[in-house]
Parts: C-alpha cells; sequence; structure tokens
C-alpha cells in the first residue's frame, strides 16, 4: 500500500517547520484530538518533530511511516571484550552452551522489509482491566473494606489483594489512596474497547519494532554495548568482580526519538495485533531468575522469545499486572 509521501520520513524531515505544523493541525483536526504544541524528540542518533495531542486524557504523537529493515542477525560491529566476558558468564551460569551471539539470533526476530504506515501512537502504555473506583464503592465495603485499612496504615506505596478471580488494589499517590477493582479479559475484548473508544488498535510486530526502534541495526537503540547500564565491584570476601546493574529507571522512562516512552520496563509486556502475541518485556521473567542481561534484552525491539511466549501469554484471558496496550491508529489525512 501506498502512503502519502509527505507523511512518510525521508519526505517529512525535509518539510520545512511550518509545513510541517499545518499538516499536523490537520491531522489532529481530522482525527478528532486537542493540539498541544509541537516537539523536536532527539535519542540516539535520532531526531523526529512531530505534534503532541490528547484524546480521553491520553498524549498521543504522529509518527512518521517509512520503509526499513527490522529484526537482528548478529553484533553490527561486533562487541568489546568486556561484554564477550559478562555474556560468558550469564549464558554458563545458566548453562546454555551457544555463545552469546547464537544464542540472541534464537530469541530475537528475522531480519526482513517493511513499510510502515504513518501512525497516531499513545506516548504510554494502558493498562488492561484494572476500574479506578471509590472508597465508597459498594463492592469494595462488600469484599475489601479490612483490606483497605490496612493499605490505609501501610508503608508501602502499593498492596494488591487477589481474592479468586477477584483482585483489589491500592495504590498510593499525591492525591490519597488511588482504589482500582480488576475484570479479567480477553485479548480479543481488549482490542473491542480500543476500538470502540475512538478507533484505536494494537500494533503489529513491525510497527512495534519501529516505534522500539526506528530501524536500527542494532540489538539496543543505544547499541550492542551493554556496558553503559553496568558497573563491576571487587568483592573482597570472595576476591572476584562483580557486576550490578546502574539504576536505568530515569534514563530508558525518557521519551525516544518518536516521543513515546517505549522498551523501558522488561516486567511489561505490550501486546500486540500479530506475531507472538507481545513485546517489549518477559513479565518480570529474566529479572526474578537472577539474570543479569537478559531484562534489556527483553525490551530490545527486537526480542522474540517463542517459548517465553508460549508460557505467558494466553489469548482467552489476559494478565492485568503484566501485560498493557498502547493505542495506535493509521493516519489518513486528506490536505487540506
Amino acid at each position: 500500500m501506498r502512503y502519502c509521501e509527505k507523511l512518510m520520513r525521508p519526505i517529512w524531515q525535509t518539510l520545512p517547520k511550518p509545513e510541517q505544523e499545518r499538516i499536523l493541525r490537520e491531522i489532529g483536526e481530522q482525527n478528532g484530538l486537542t493540539w498541544q504544541g509541537m516537539e523536536t524528540f532527539s535519542r540516539w542518533g535520532l531526531e523526529t518533530t512531530t505534534a503532541i495531542y490528547t484524546y480521553q486524557n491520553d498524549e498521543f504523537v504522529f509518527v512518521p511511516g517509512d520503509t526499513v529493515t527490522l529484526g537482528w542477525n548478529g553484533f553490527a560491529n561486533g562487541i568489546t571484550e568486556q561484554n564477550k566476558t559478562l555474556w560468558k558468564e550469564e549464558l554458563s551460569d545458566f548453562d546454555i552452551e551457544e555463545d552469546a551471539q547464537t544464542f540472541l539470533q534464537s530469541i530475537t526476530s528475522d531480519v526482513r522489509q517493511a513499510t510502515i504506515a504513518p501512525m497516531l501512537v499513545a506516548r504510554t502504555v494502558m493498562e488492561i482491566g484494572w476500574e479506578i473506583v471509590s472508597e465508597d464503592d459498594v463492592r469494595v465495603q462488600k469484599d475489601f473494606a479490612a483490606e483497605l485499612e490496612t493499605a490505609k496504615k501501610a508503608d508501602c506505596n502499593q498492596r494488591q489483594w487477589n481474592m479468586g478471580d477477584m483482585r483489589f488494589r491500592a495504590r498510593k499517590t499525591e492525591q490519597g489512596v488511588e482504589l482500582a477493582l480488576y475484570h479479567a479479559m480477553s485479548k480479543a475484548q481488549v482490542c473491542e474497547q480500543i476500538e470502540k473508544a475512538g478507533r484505536f488498535r494494537l500494533p503489529t510486530m513491525d510497527e512495534w519494532e519501529y516505534l522500539a526502534g526506528g530501524g536500527i541495526r542494532t540489538l539496543f537503540p543505544w547499541g550492542d554495548d551493554m556496558s553503559q547500564y553496568m558497573m563491576e565491584e571487587h568483592d573482597e570476601d570472595d576476591d572476584e568482580i562483580v557486576w550490578y546493574h546502574i539504576d536505568t529507571k530515569e534514563d530508558l522512562e525518557l521519551p525516544n526519538f518518536f516521543g513515546i516512552i517505549i522498551g523501558d520496563d522488561s516486567y511489561r509486556m505490550e501486546l500486540i495485533a500479530d506475531g507472538l502475541g507481545a513485546k517489549g518485556g518477559d513479565g518480570g521473567c529474566s529479572c526474578c531468575g537472577g539474570m543479569l542481561l537478559m531484562p534489556y534484552v527483553a525490551s530490545s525491539p527486537y526480542y522474540t522469545d517463542e517459548m517465553m511466549f508460549e508460557d505467558l501469554l494466553d489469548e482467552t484471558h489476559c494478565n492485568g499486572d503484566f501485560e498493557f496496550v498502547r493505542r495506535v491508529k493509521t493516519v489518513t489525512w486528506h490536505e487540506n
């Protein structure tokens, strides 16, 4: 399918700012979005000038389309000796005999070309199944009154209780305690819900990889090297070097080159319309399993571990704790 050339990245990047603003305002008007303003996002060597819109209290951006190469087939420029050591240790600890490149090729998507349509994209993900309720809600008072009182006195920021298929969550915010009840949903119900609320849909696998990586040829948006997010420390008791994660939360939660926050938390799996059904994380399996490098790989644009997703995903019953939705819409723009 051919898309308007002005909305494709190679042409879009060359348009004068006034022309971009005119088009972006028209896109917002034609799609019922509220204009917030233009902004240029730069990250990891890529840059996009776009608009921020709001719709039903959520922020969206315009993402230009492009024809790109997706997937991963090896370290683009090799990896440092430090990274080789880190991978050798991690794979050995989990009895994986393959070298790092061979192993990673087995859990990443194949290299292919794809044409991505211009889109409107939610800047952040949306929870599945959780309904914000008041303290006076009959269901809370009937089933979770004691738990509510416990939550109010607790030192932690969030508590959750599961009673069969029922779930109750209390989360402390600056405004007080936010309460939520969970309603189990299938993937089909999730898709129906977001379609009704503005004719949005889930991204495809190709679209998600483009949104997260922009067509990069490396494993991560910043490259293939892990060392910028690691630090070493000498353990005097065992006389050995021990590696730790640097706290990357603040850095990875910054908007990327399209202005969206994506691939920032390996606990979060974003549902997609095709492929294996999700991208962006492994539900925390690698973190909880004690792995050092794999939590980053799980958030890579190209992570596609078939065995992992077969075990984690159930299309008849989404997991509202680890599965999330990013709403997208193909842009159909009619020049005024």
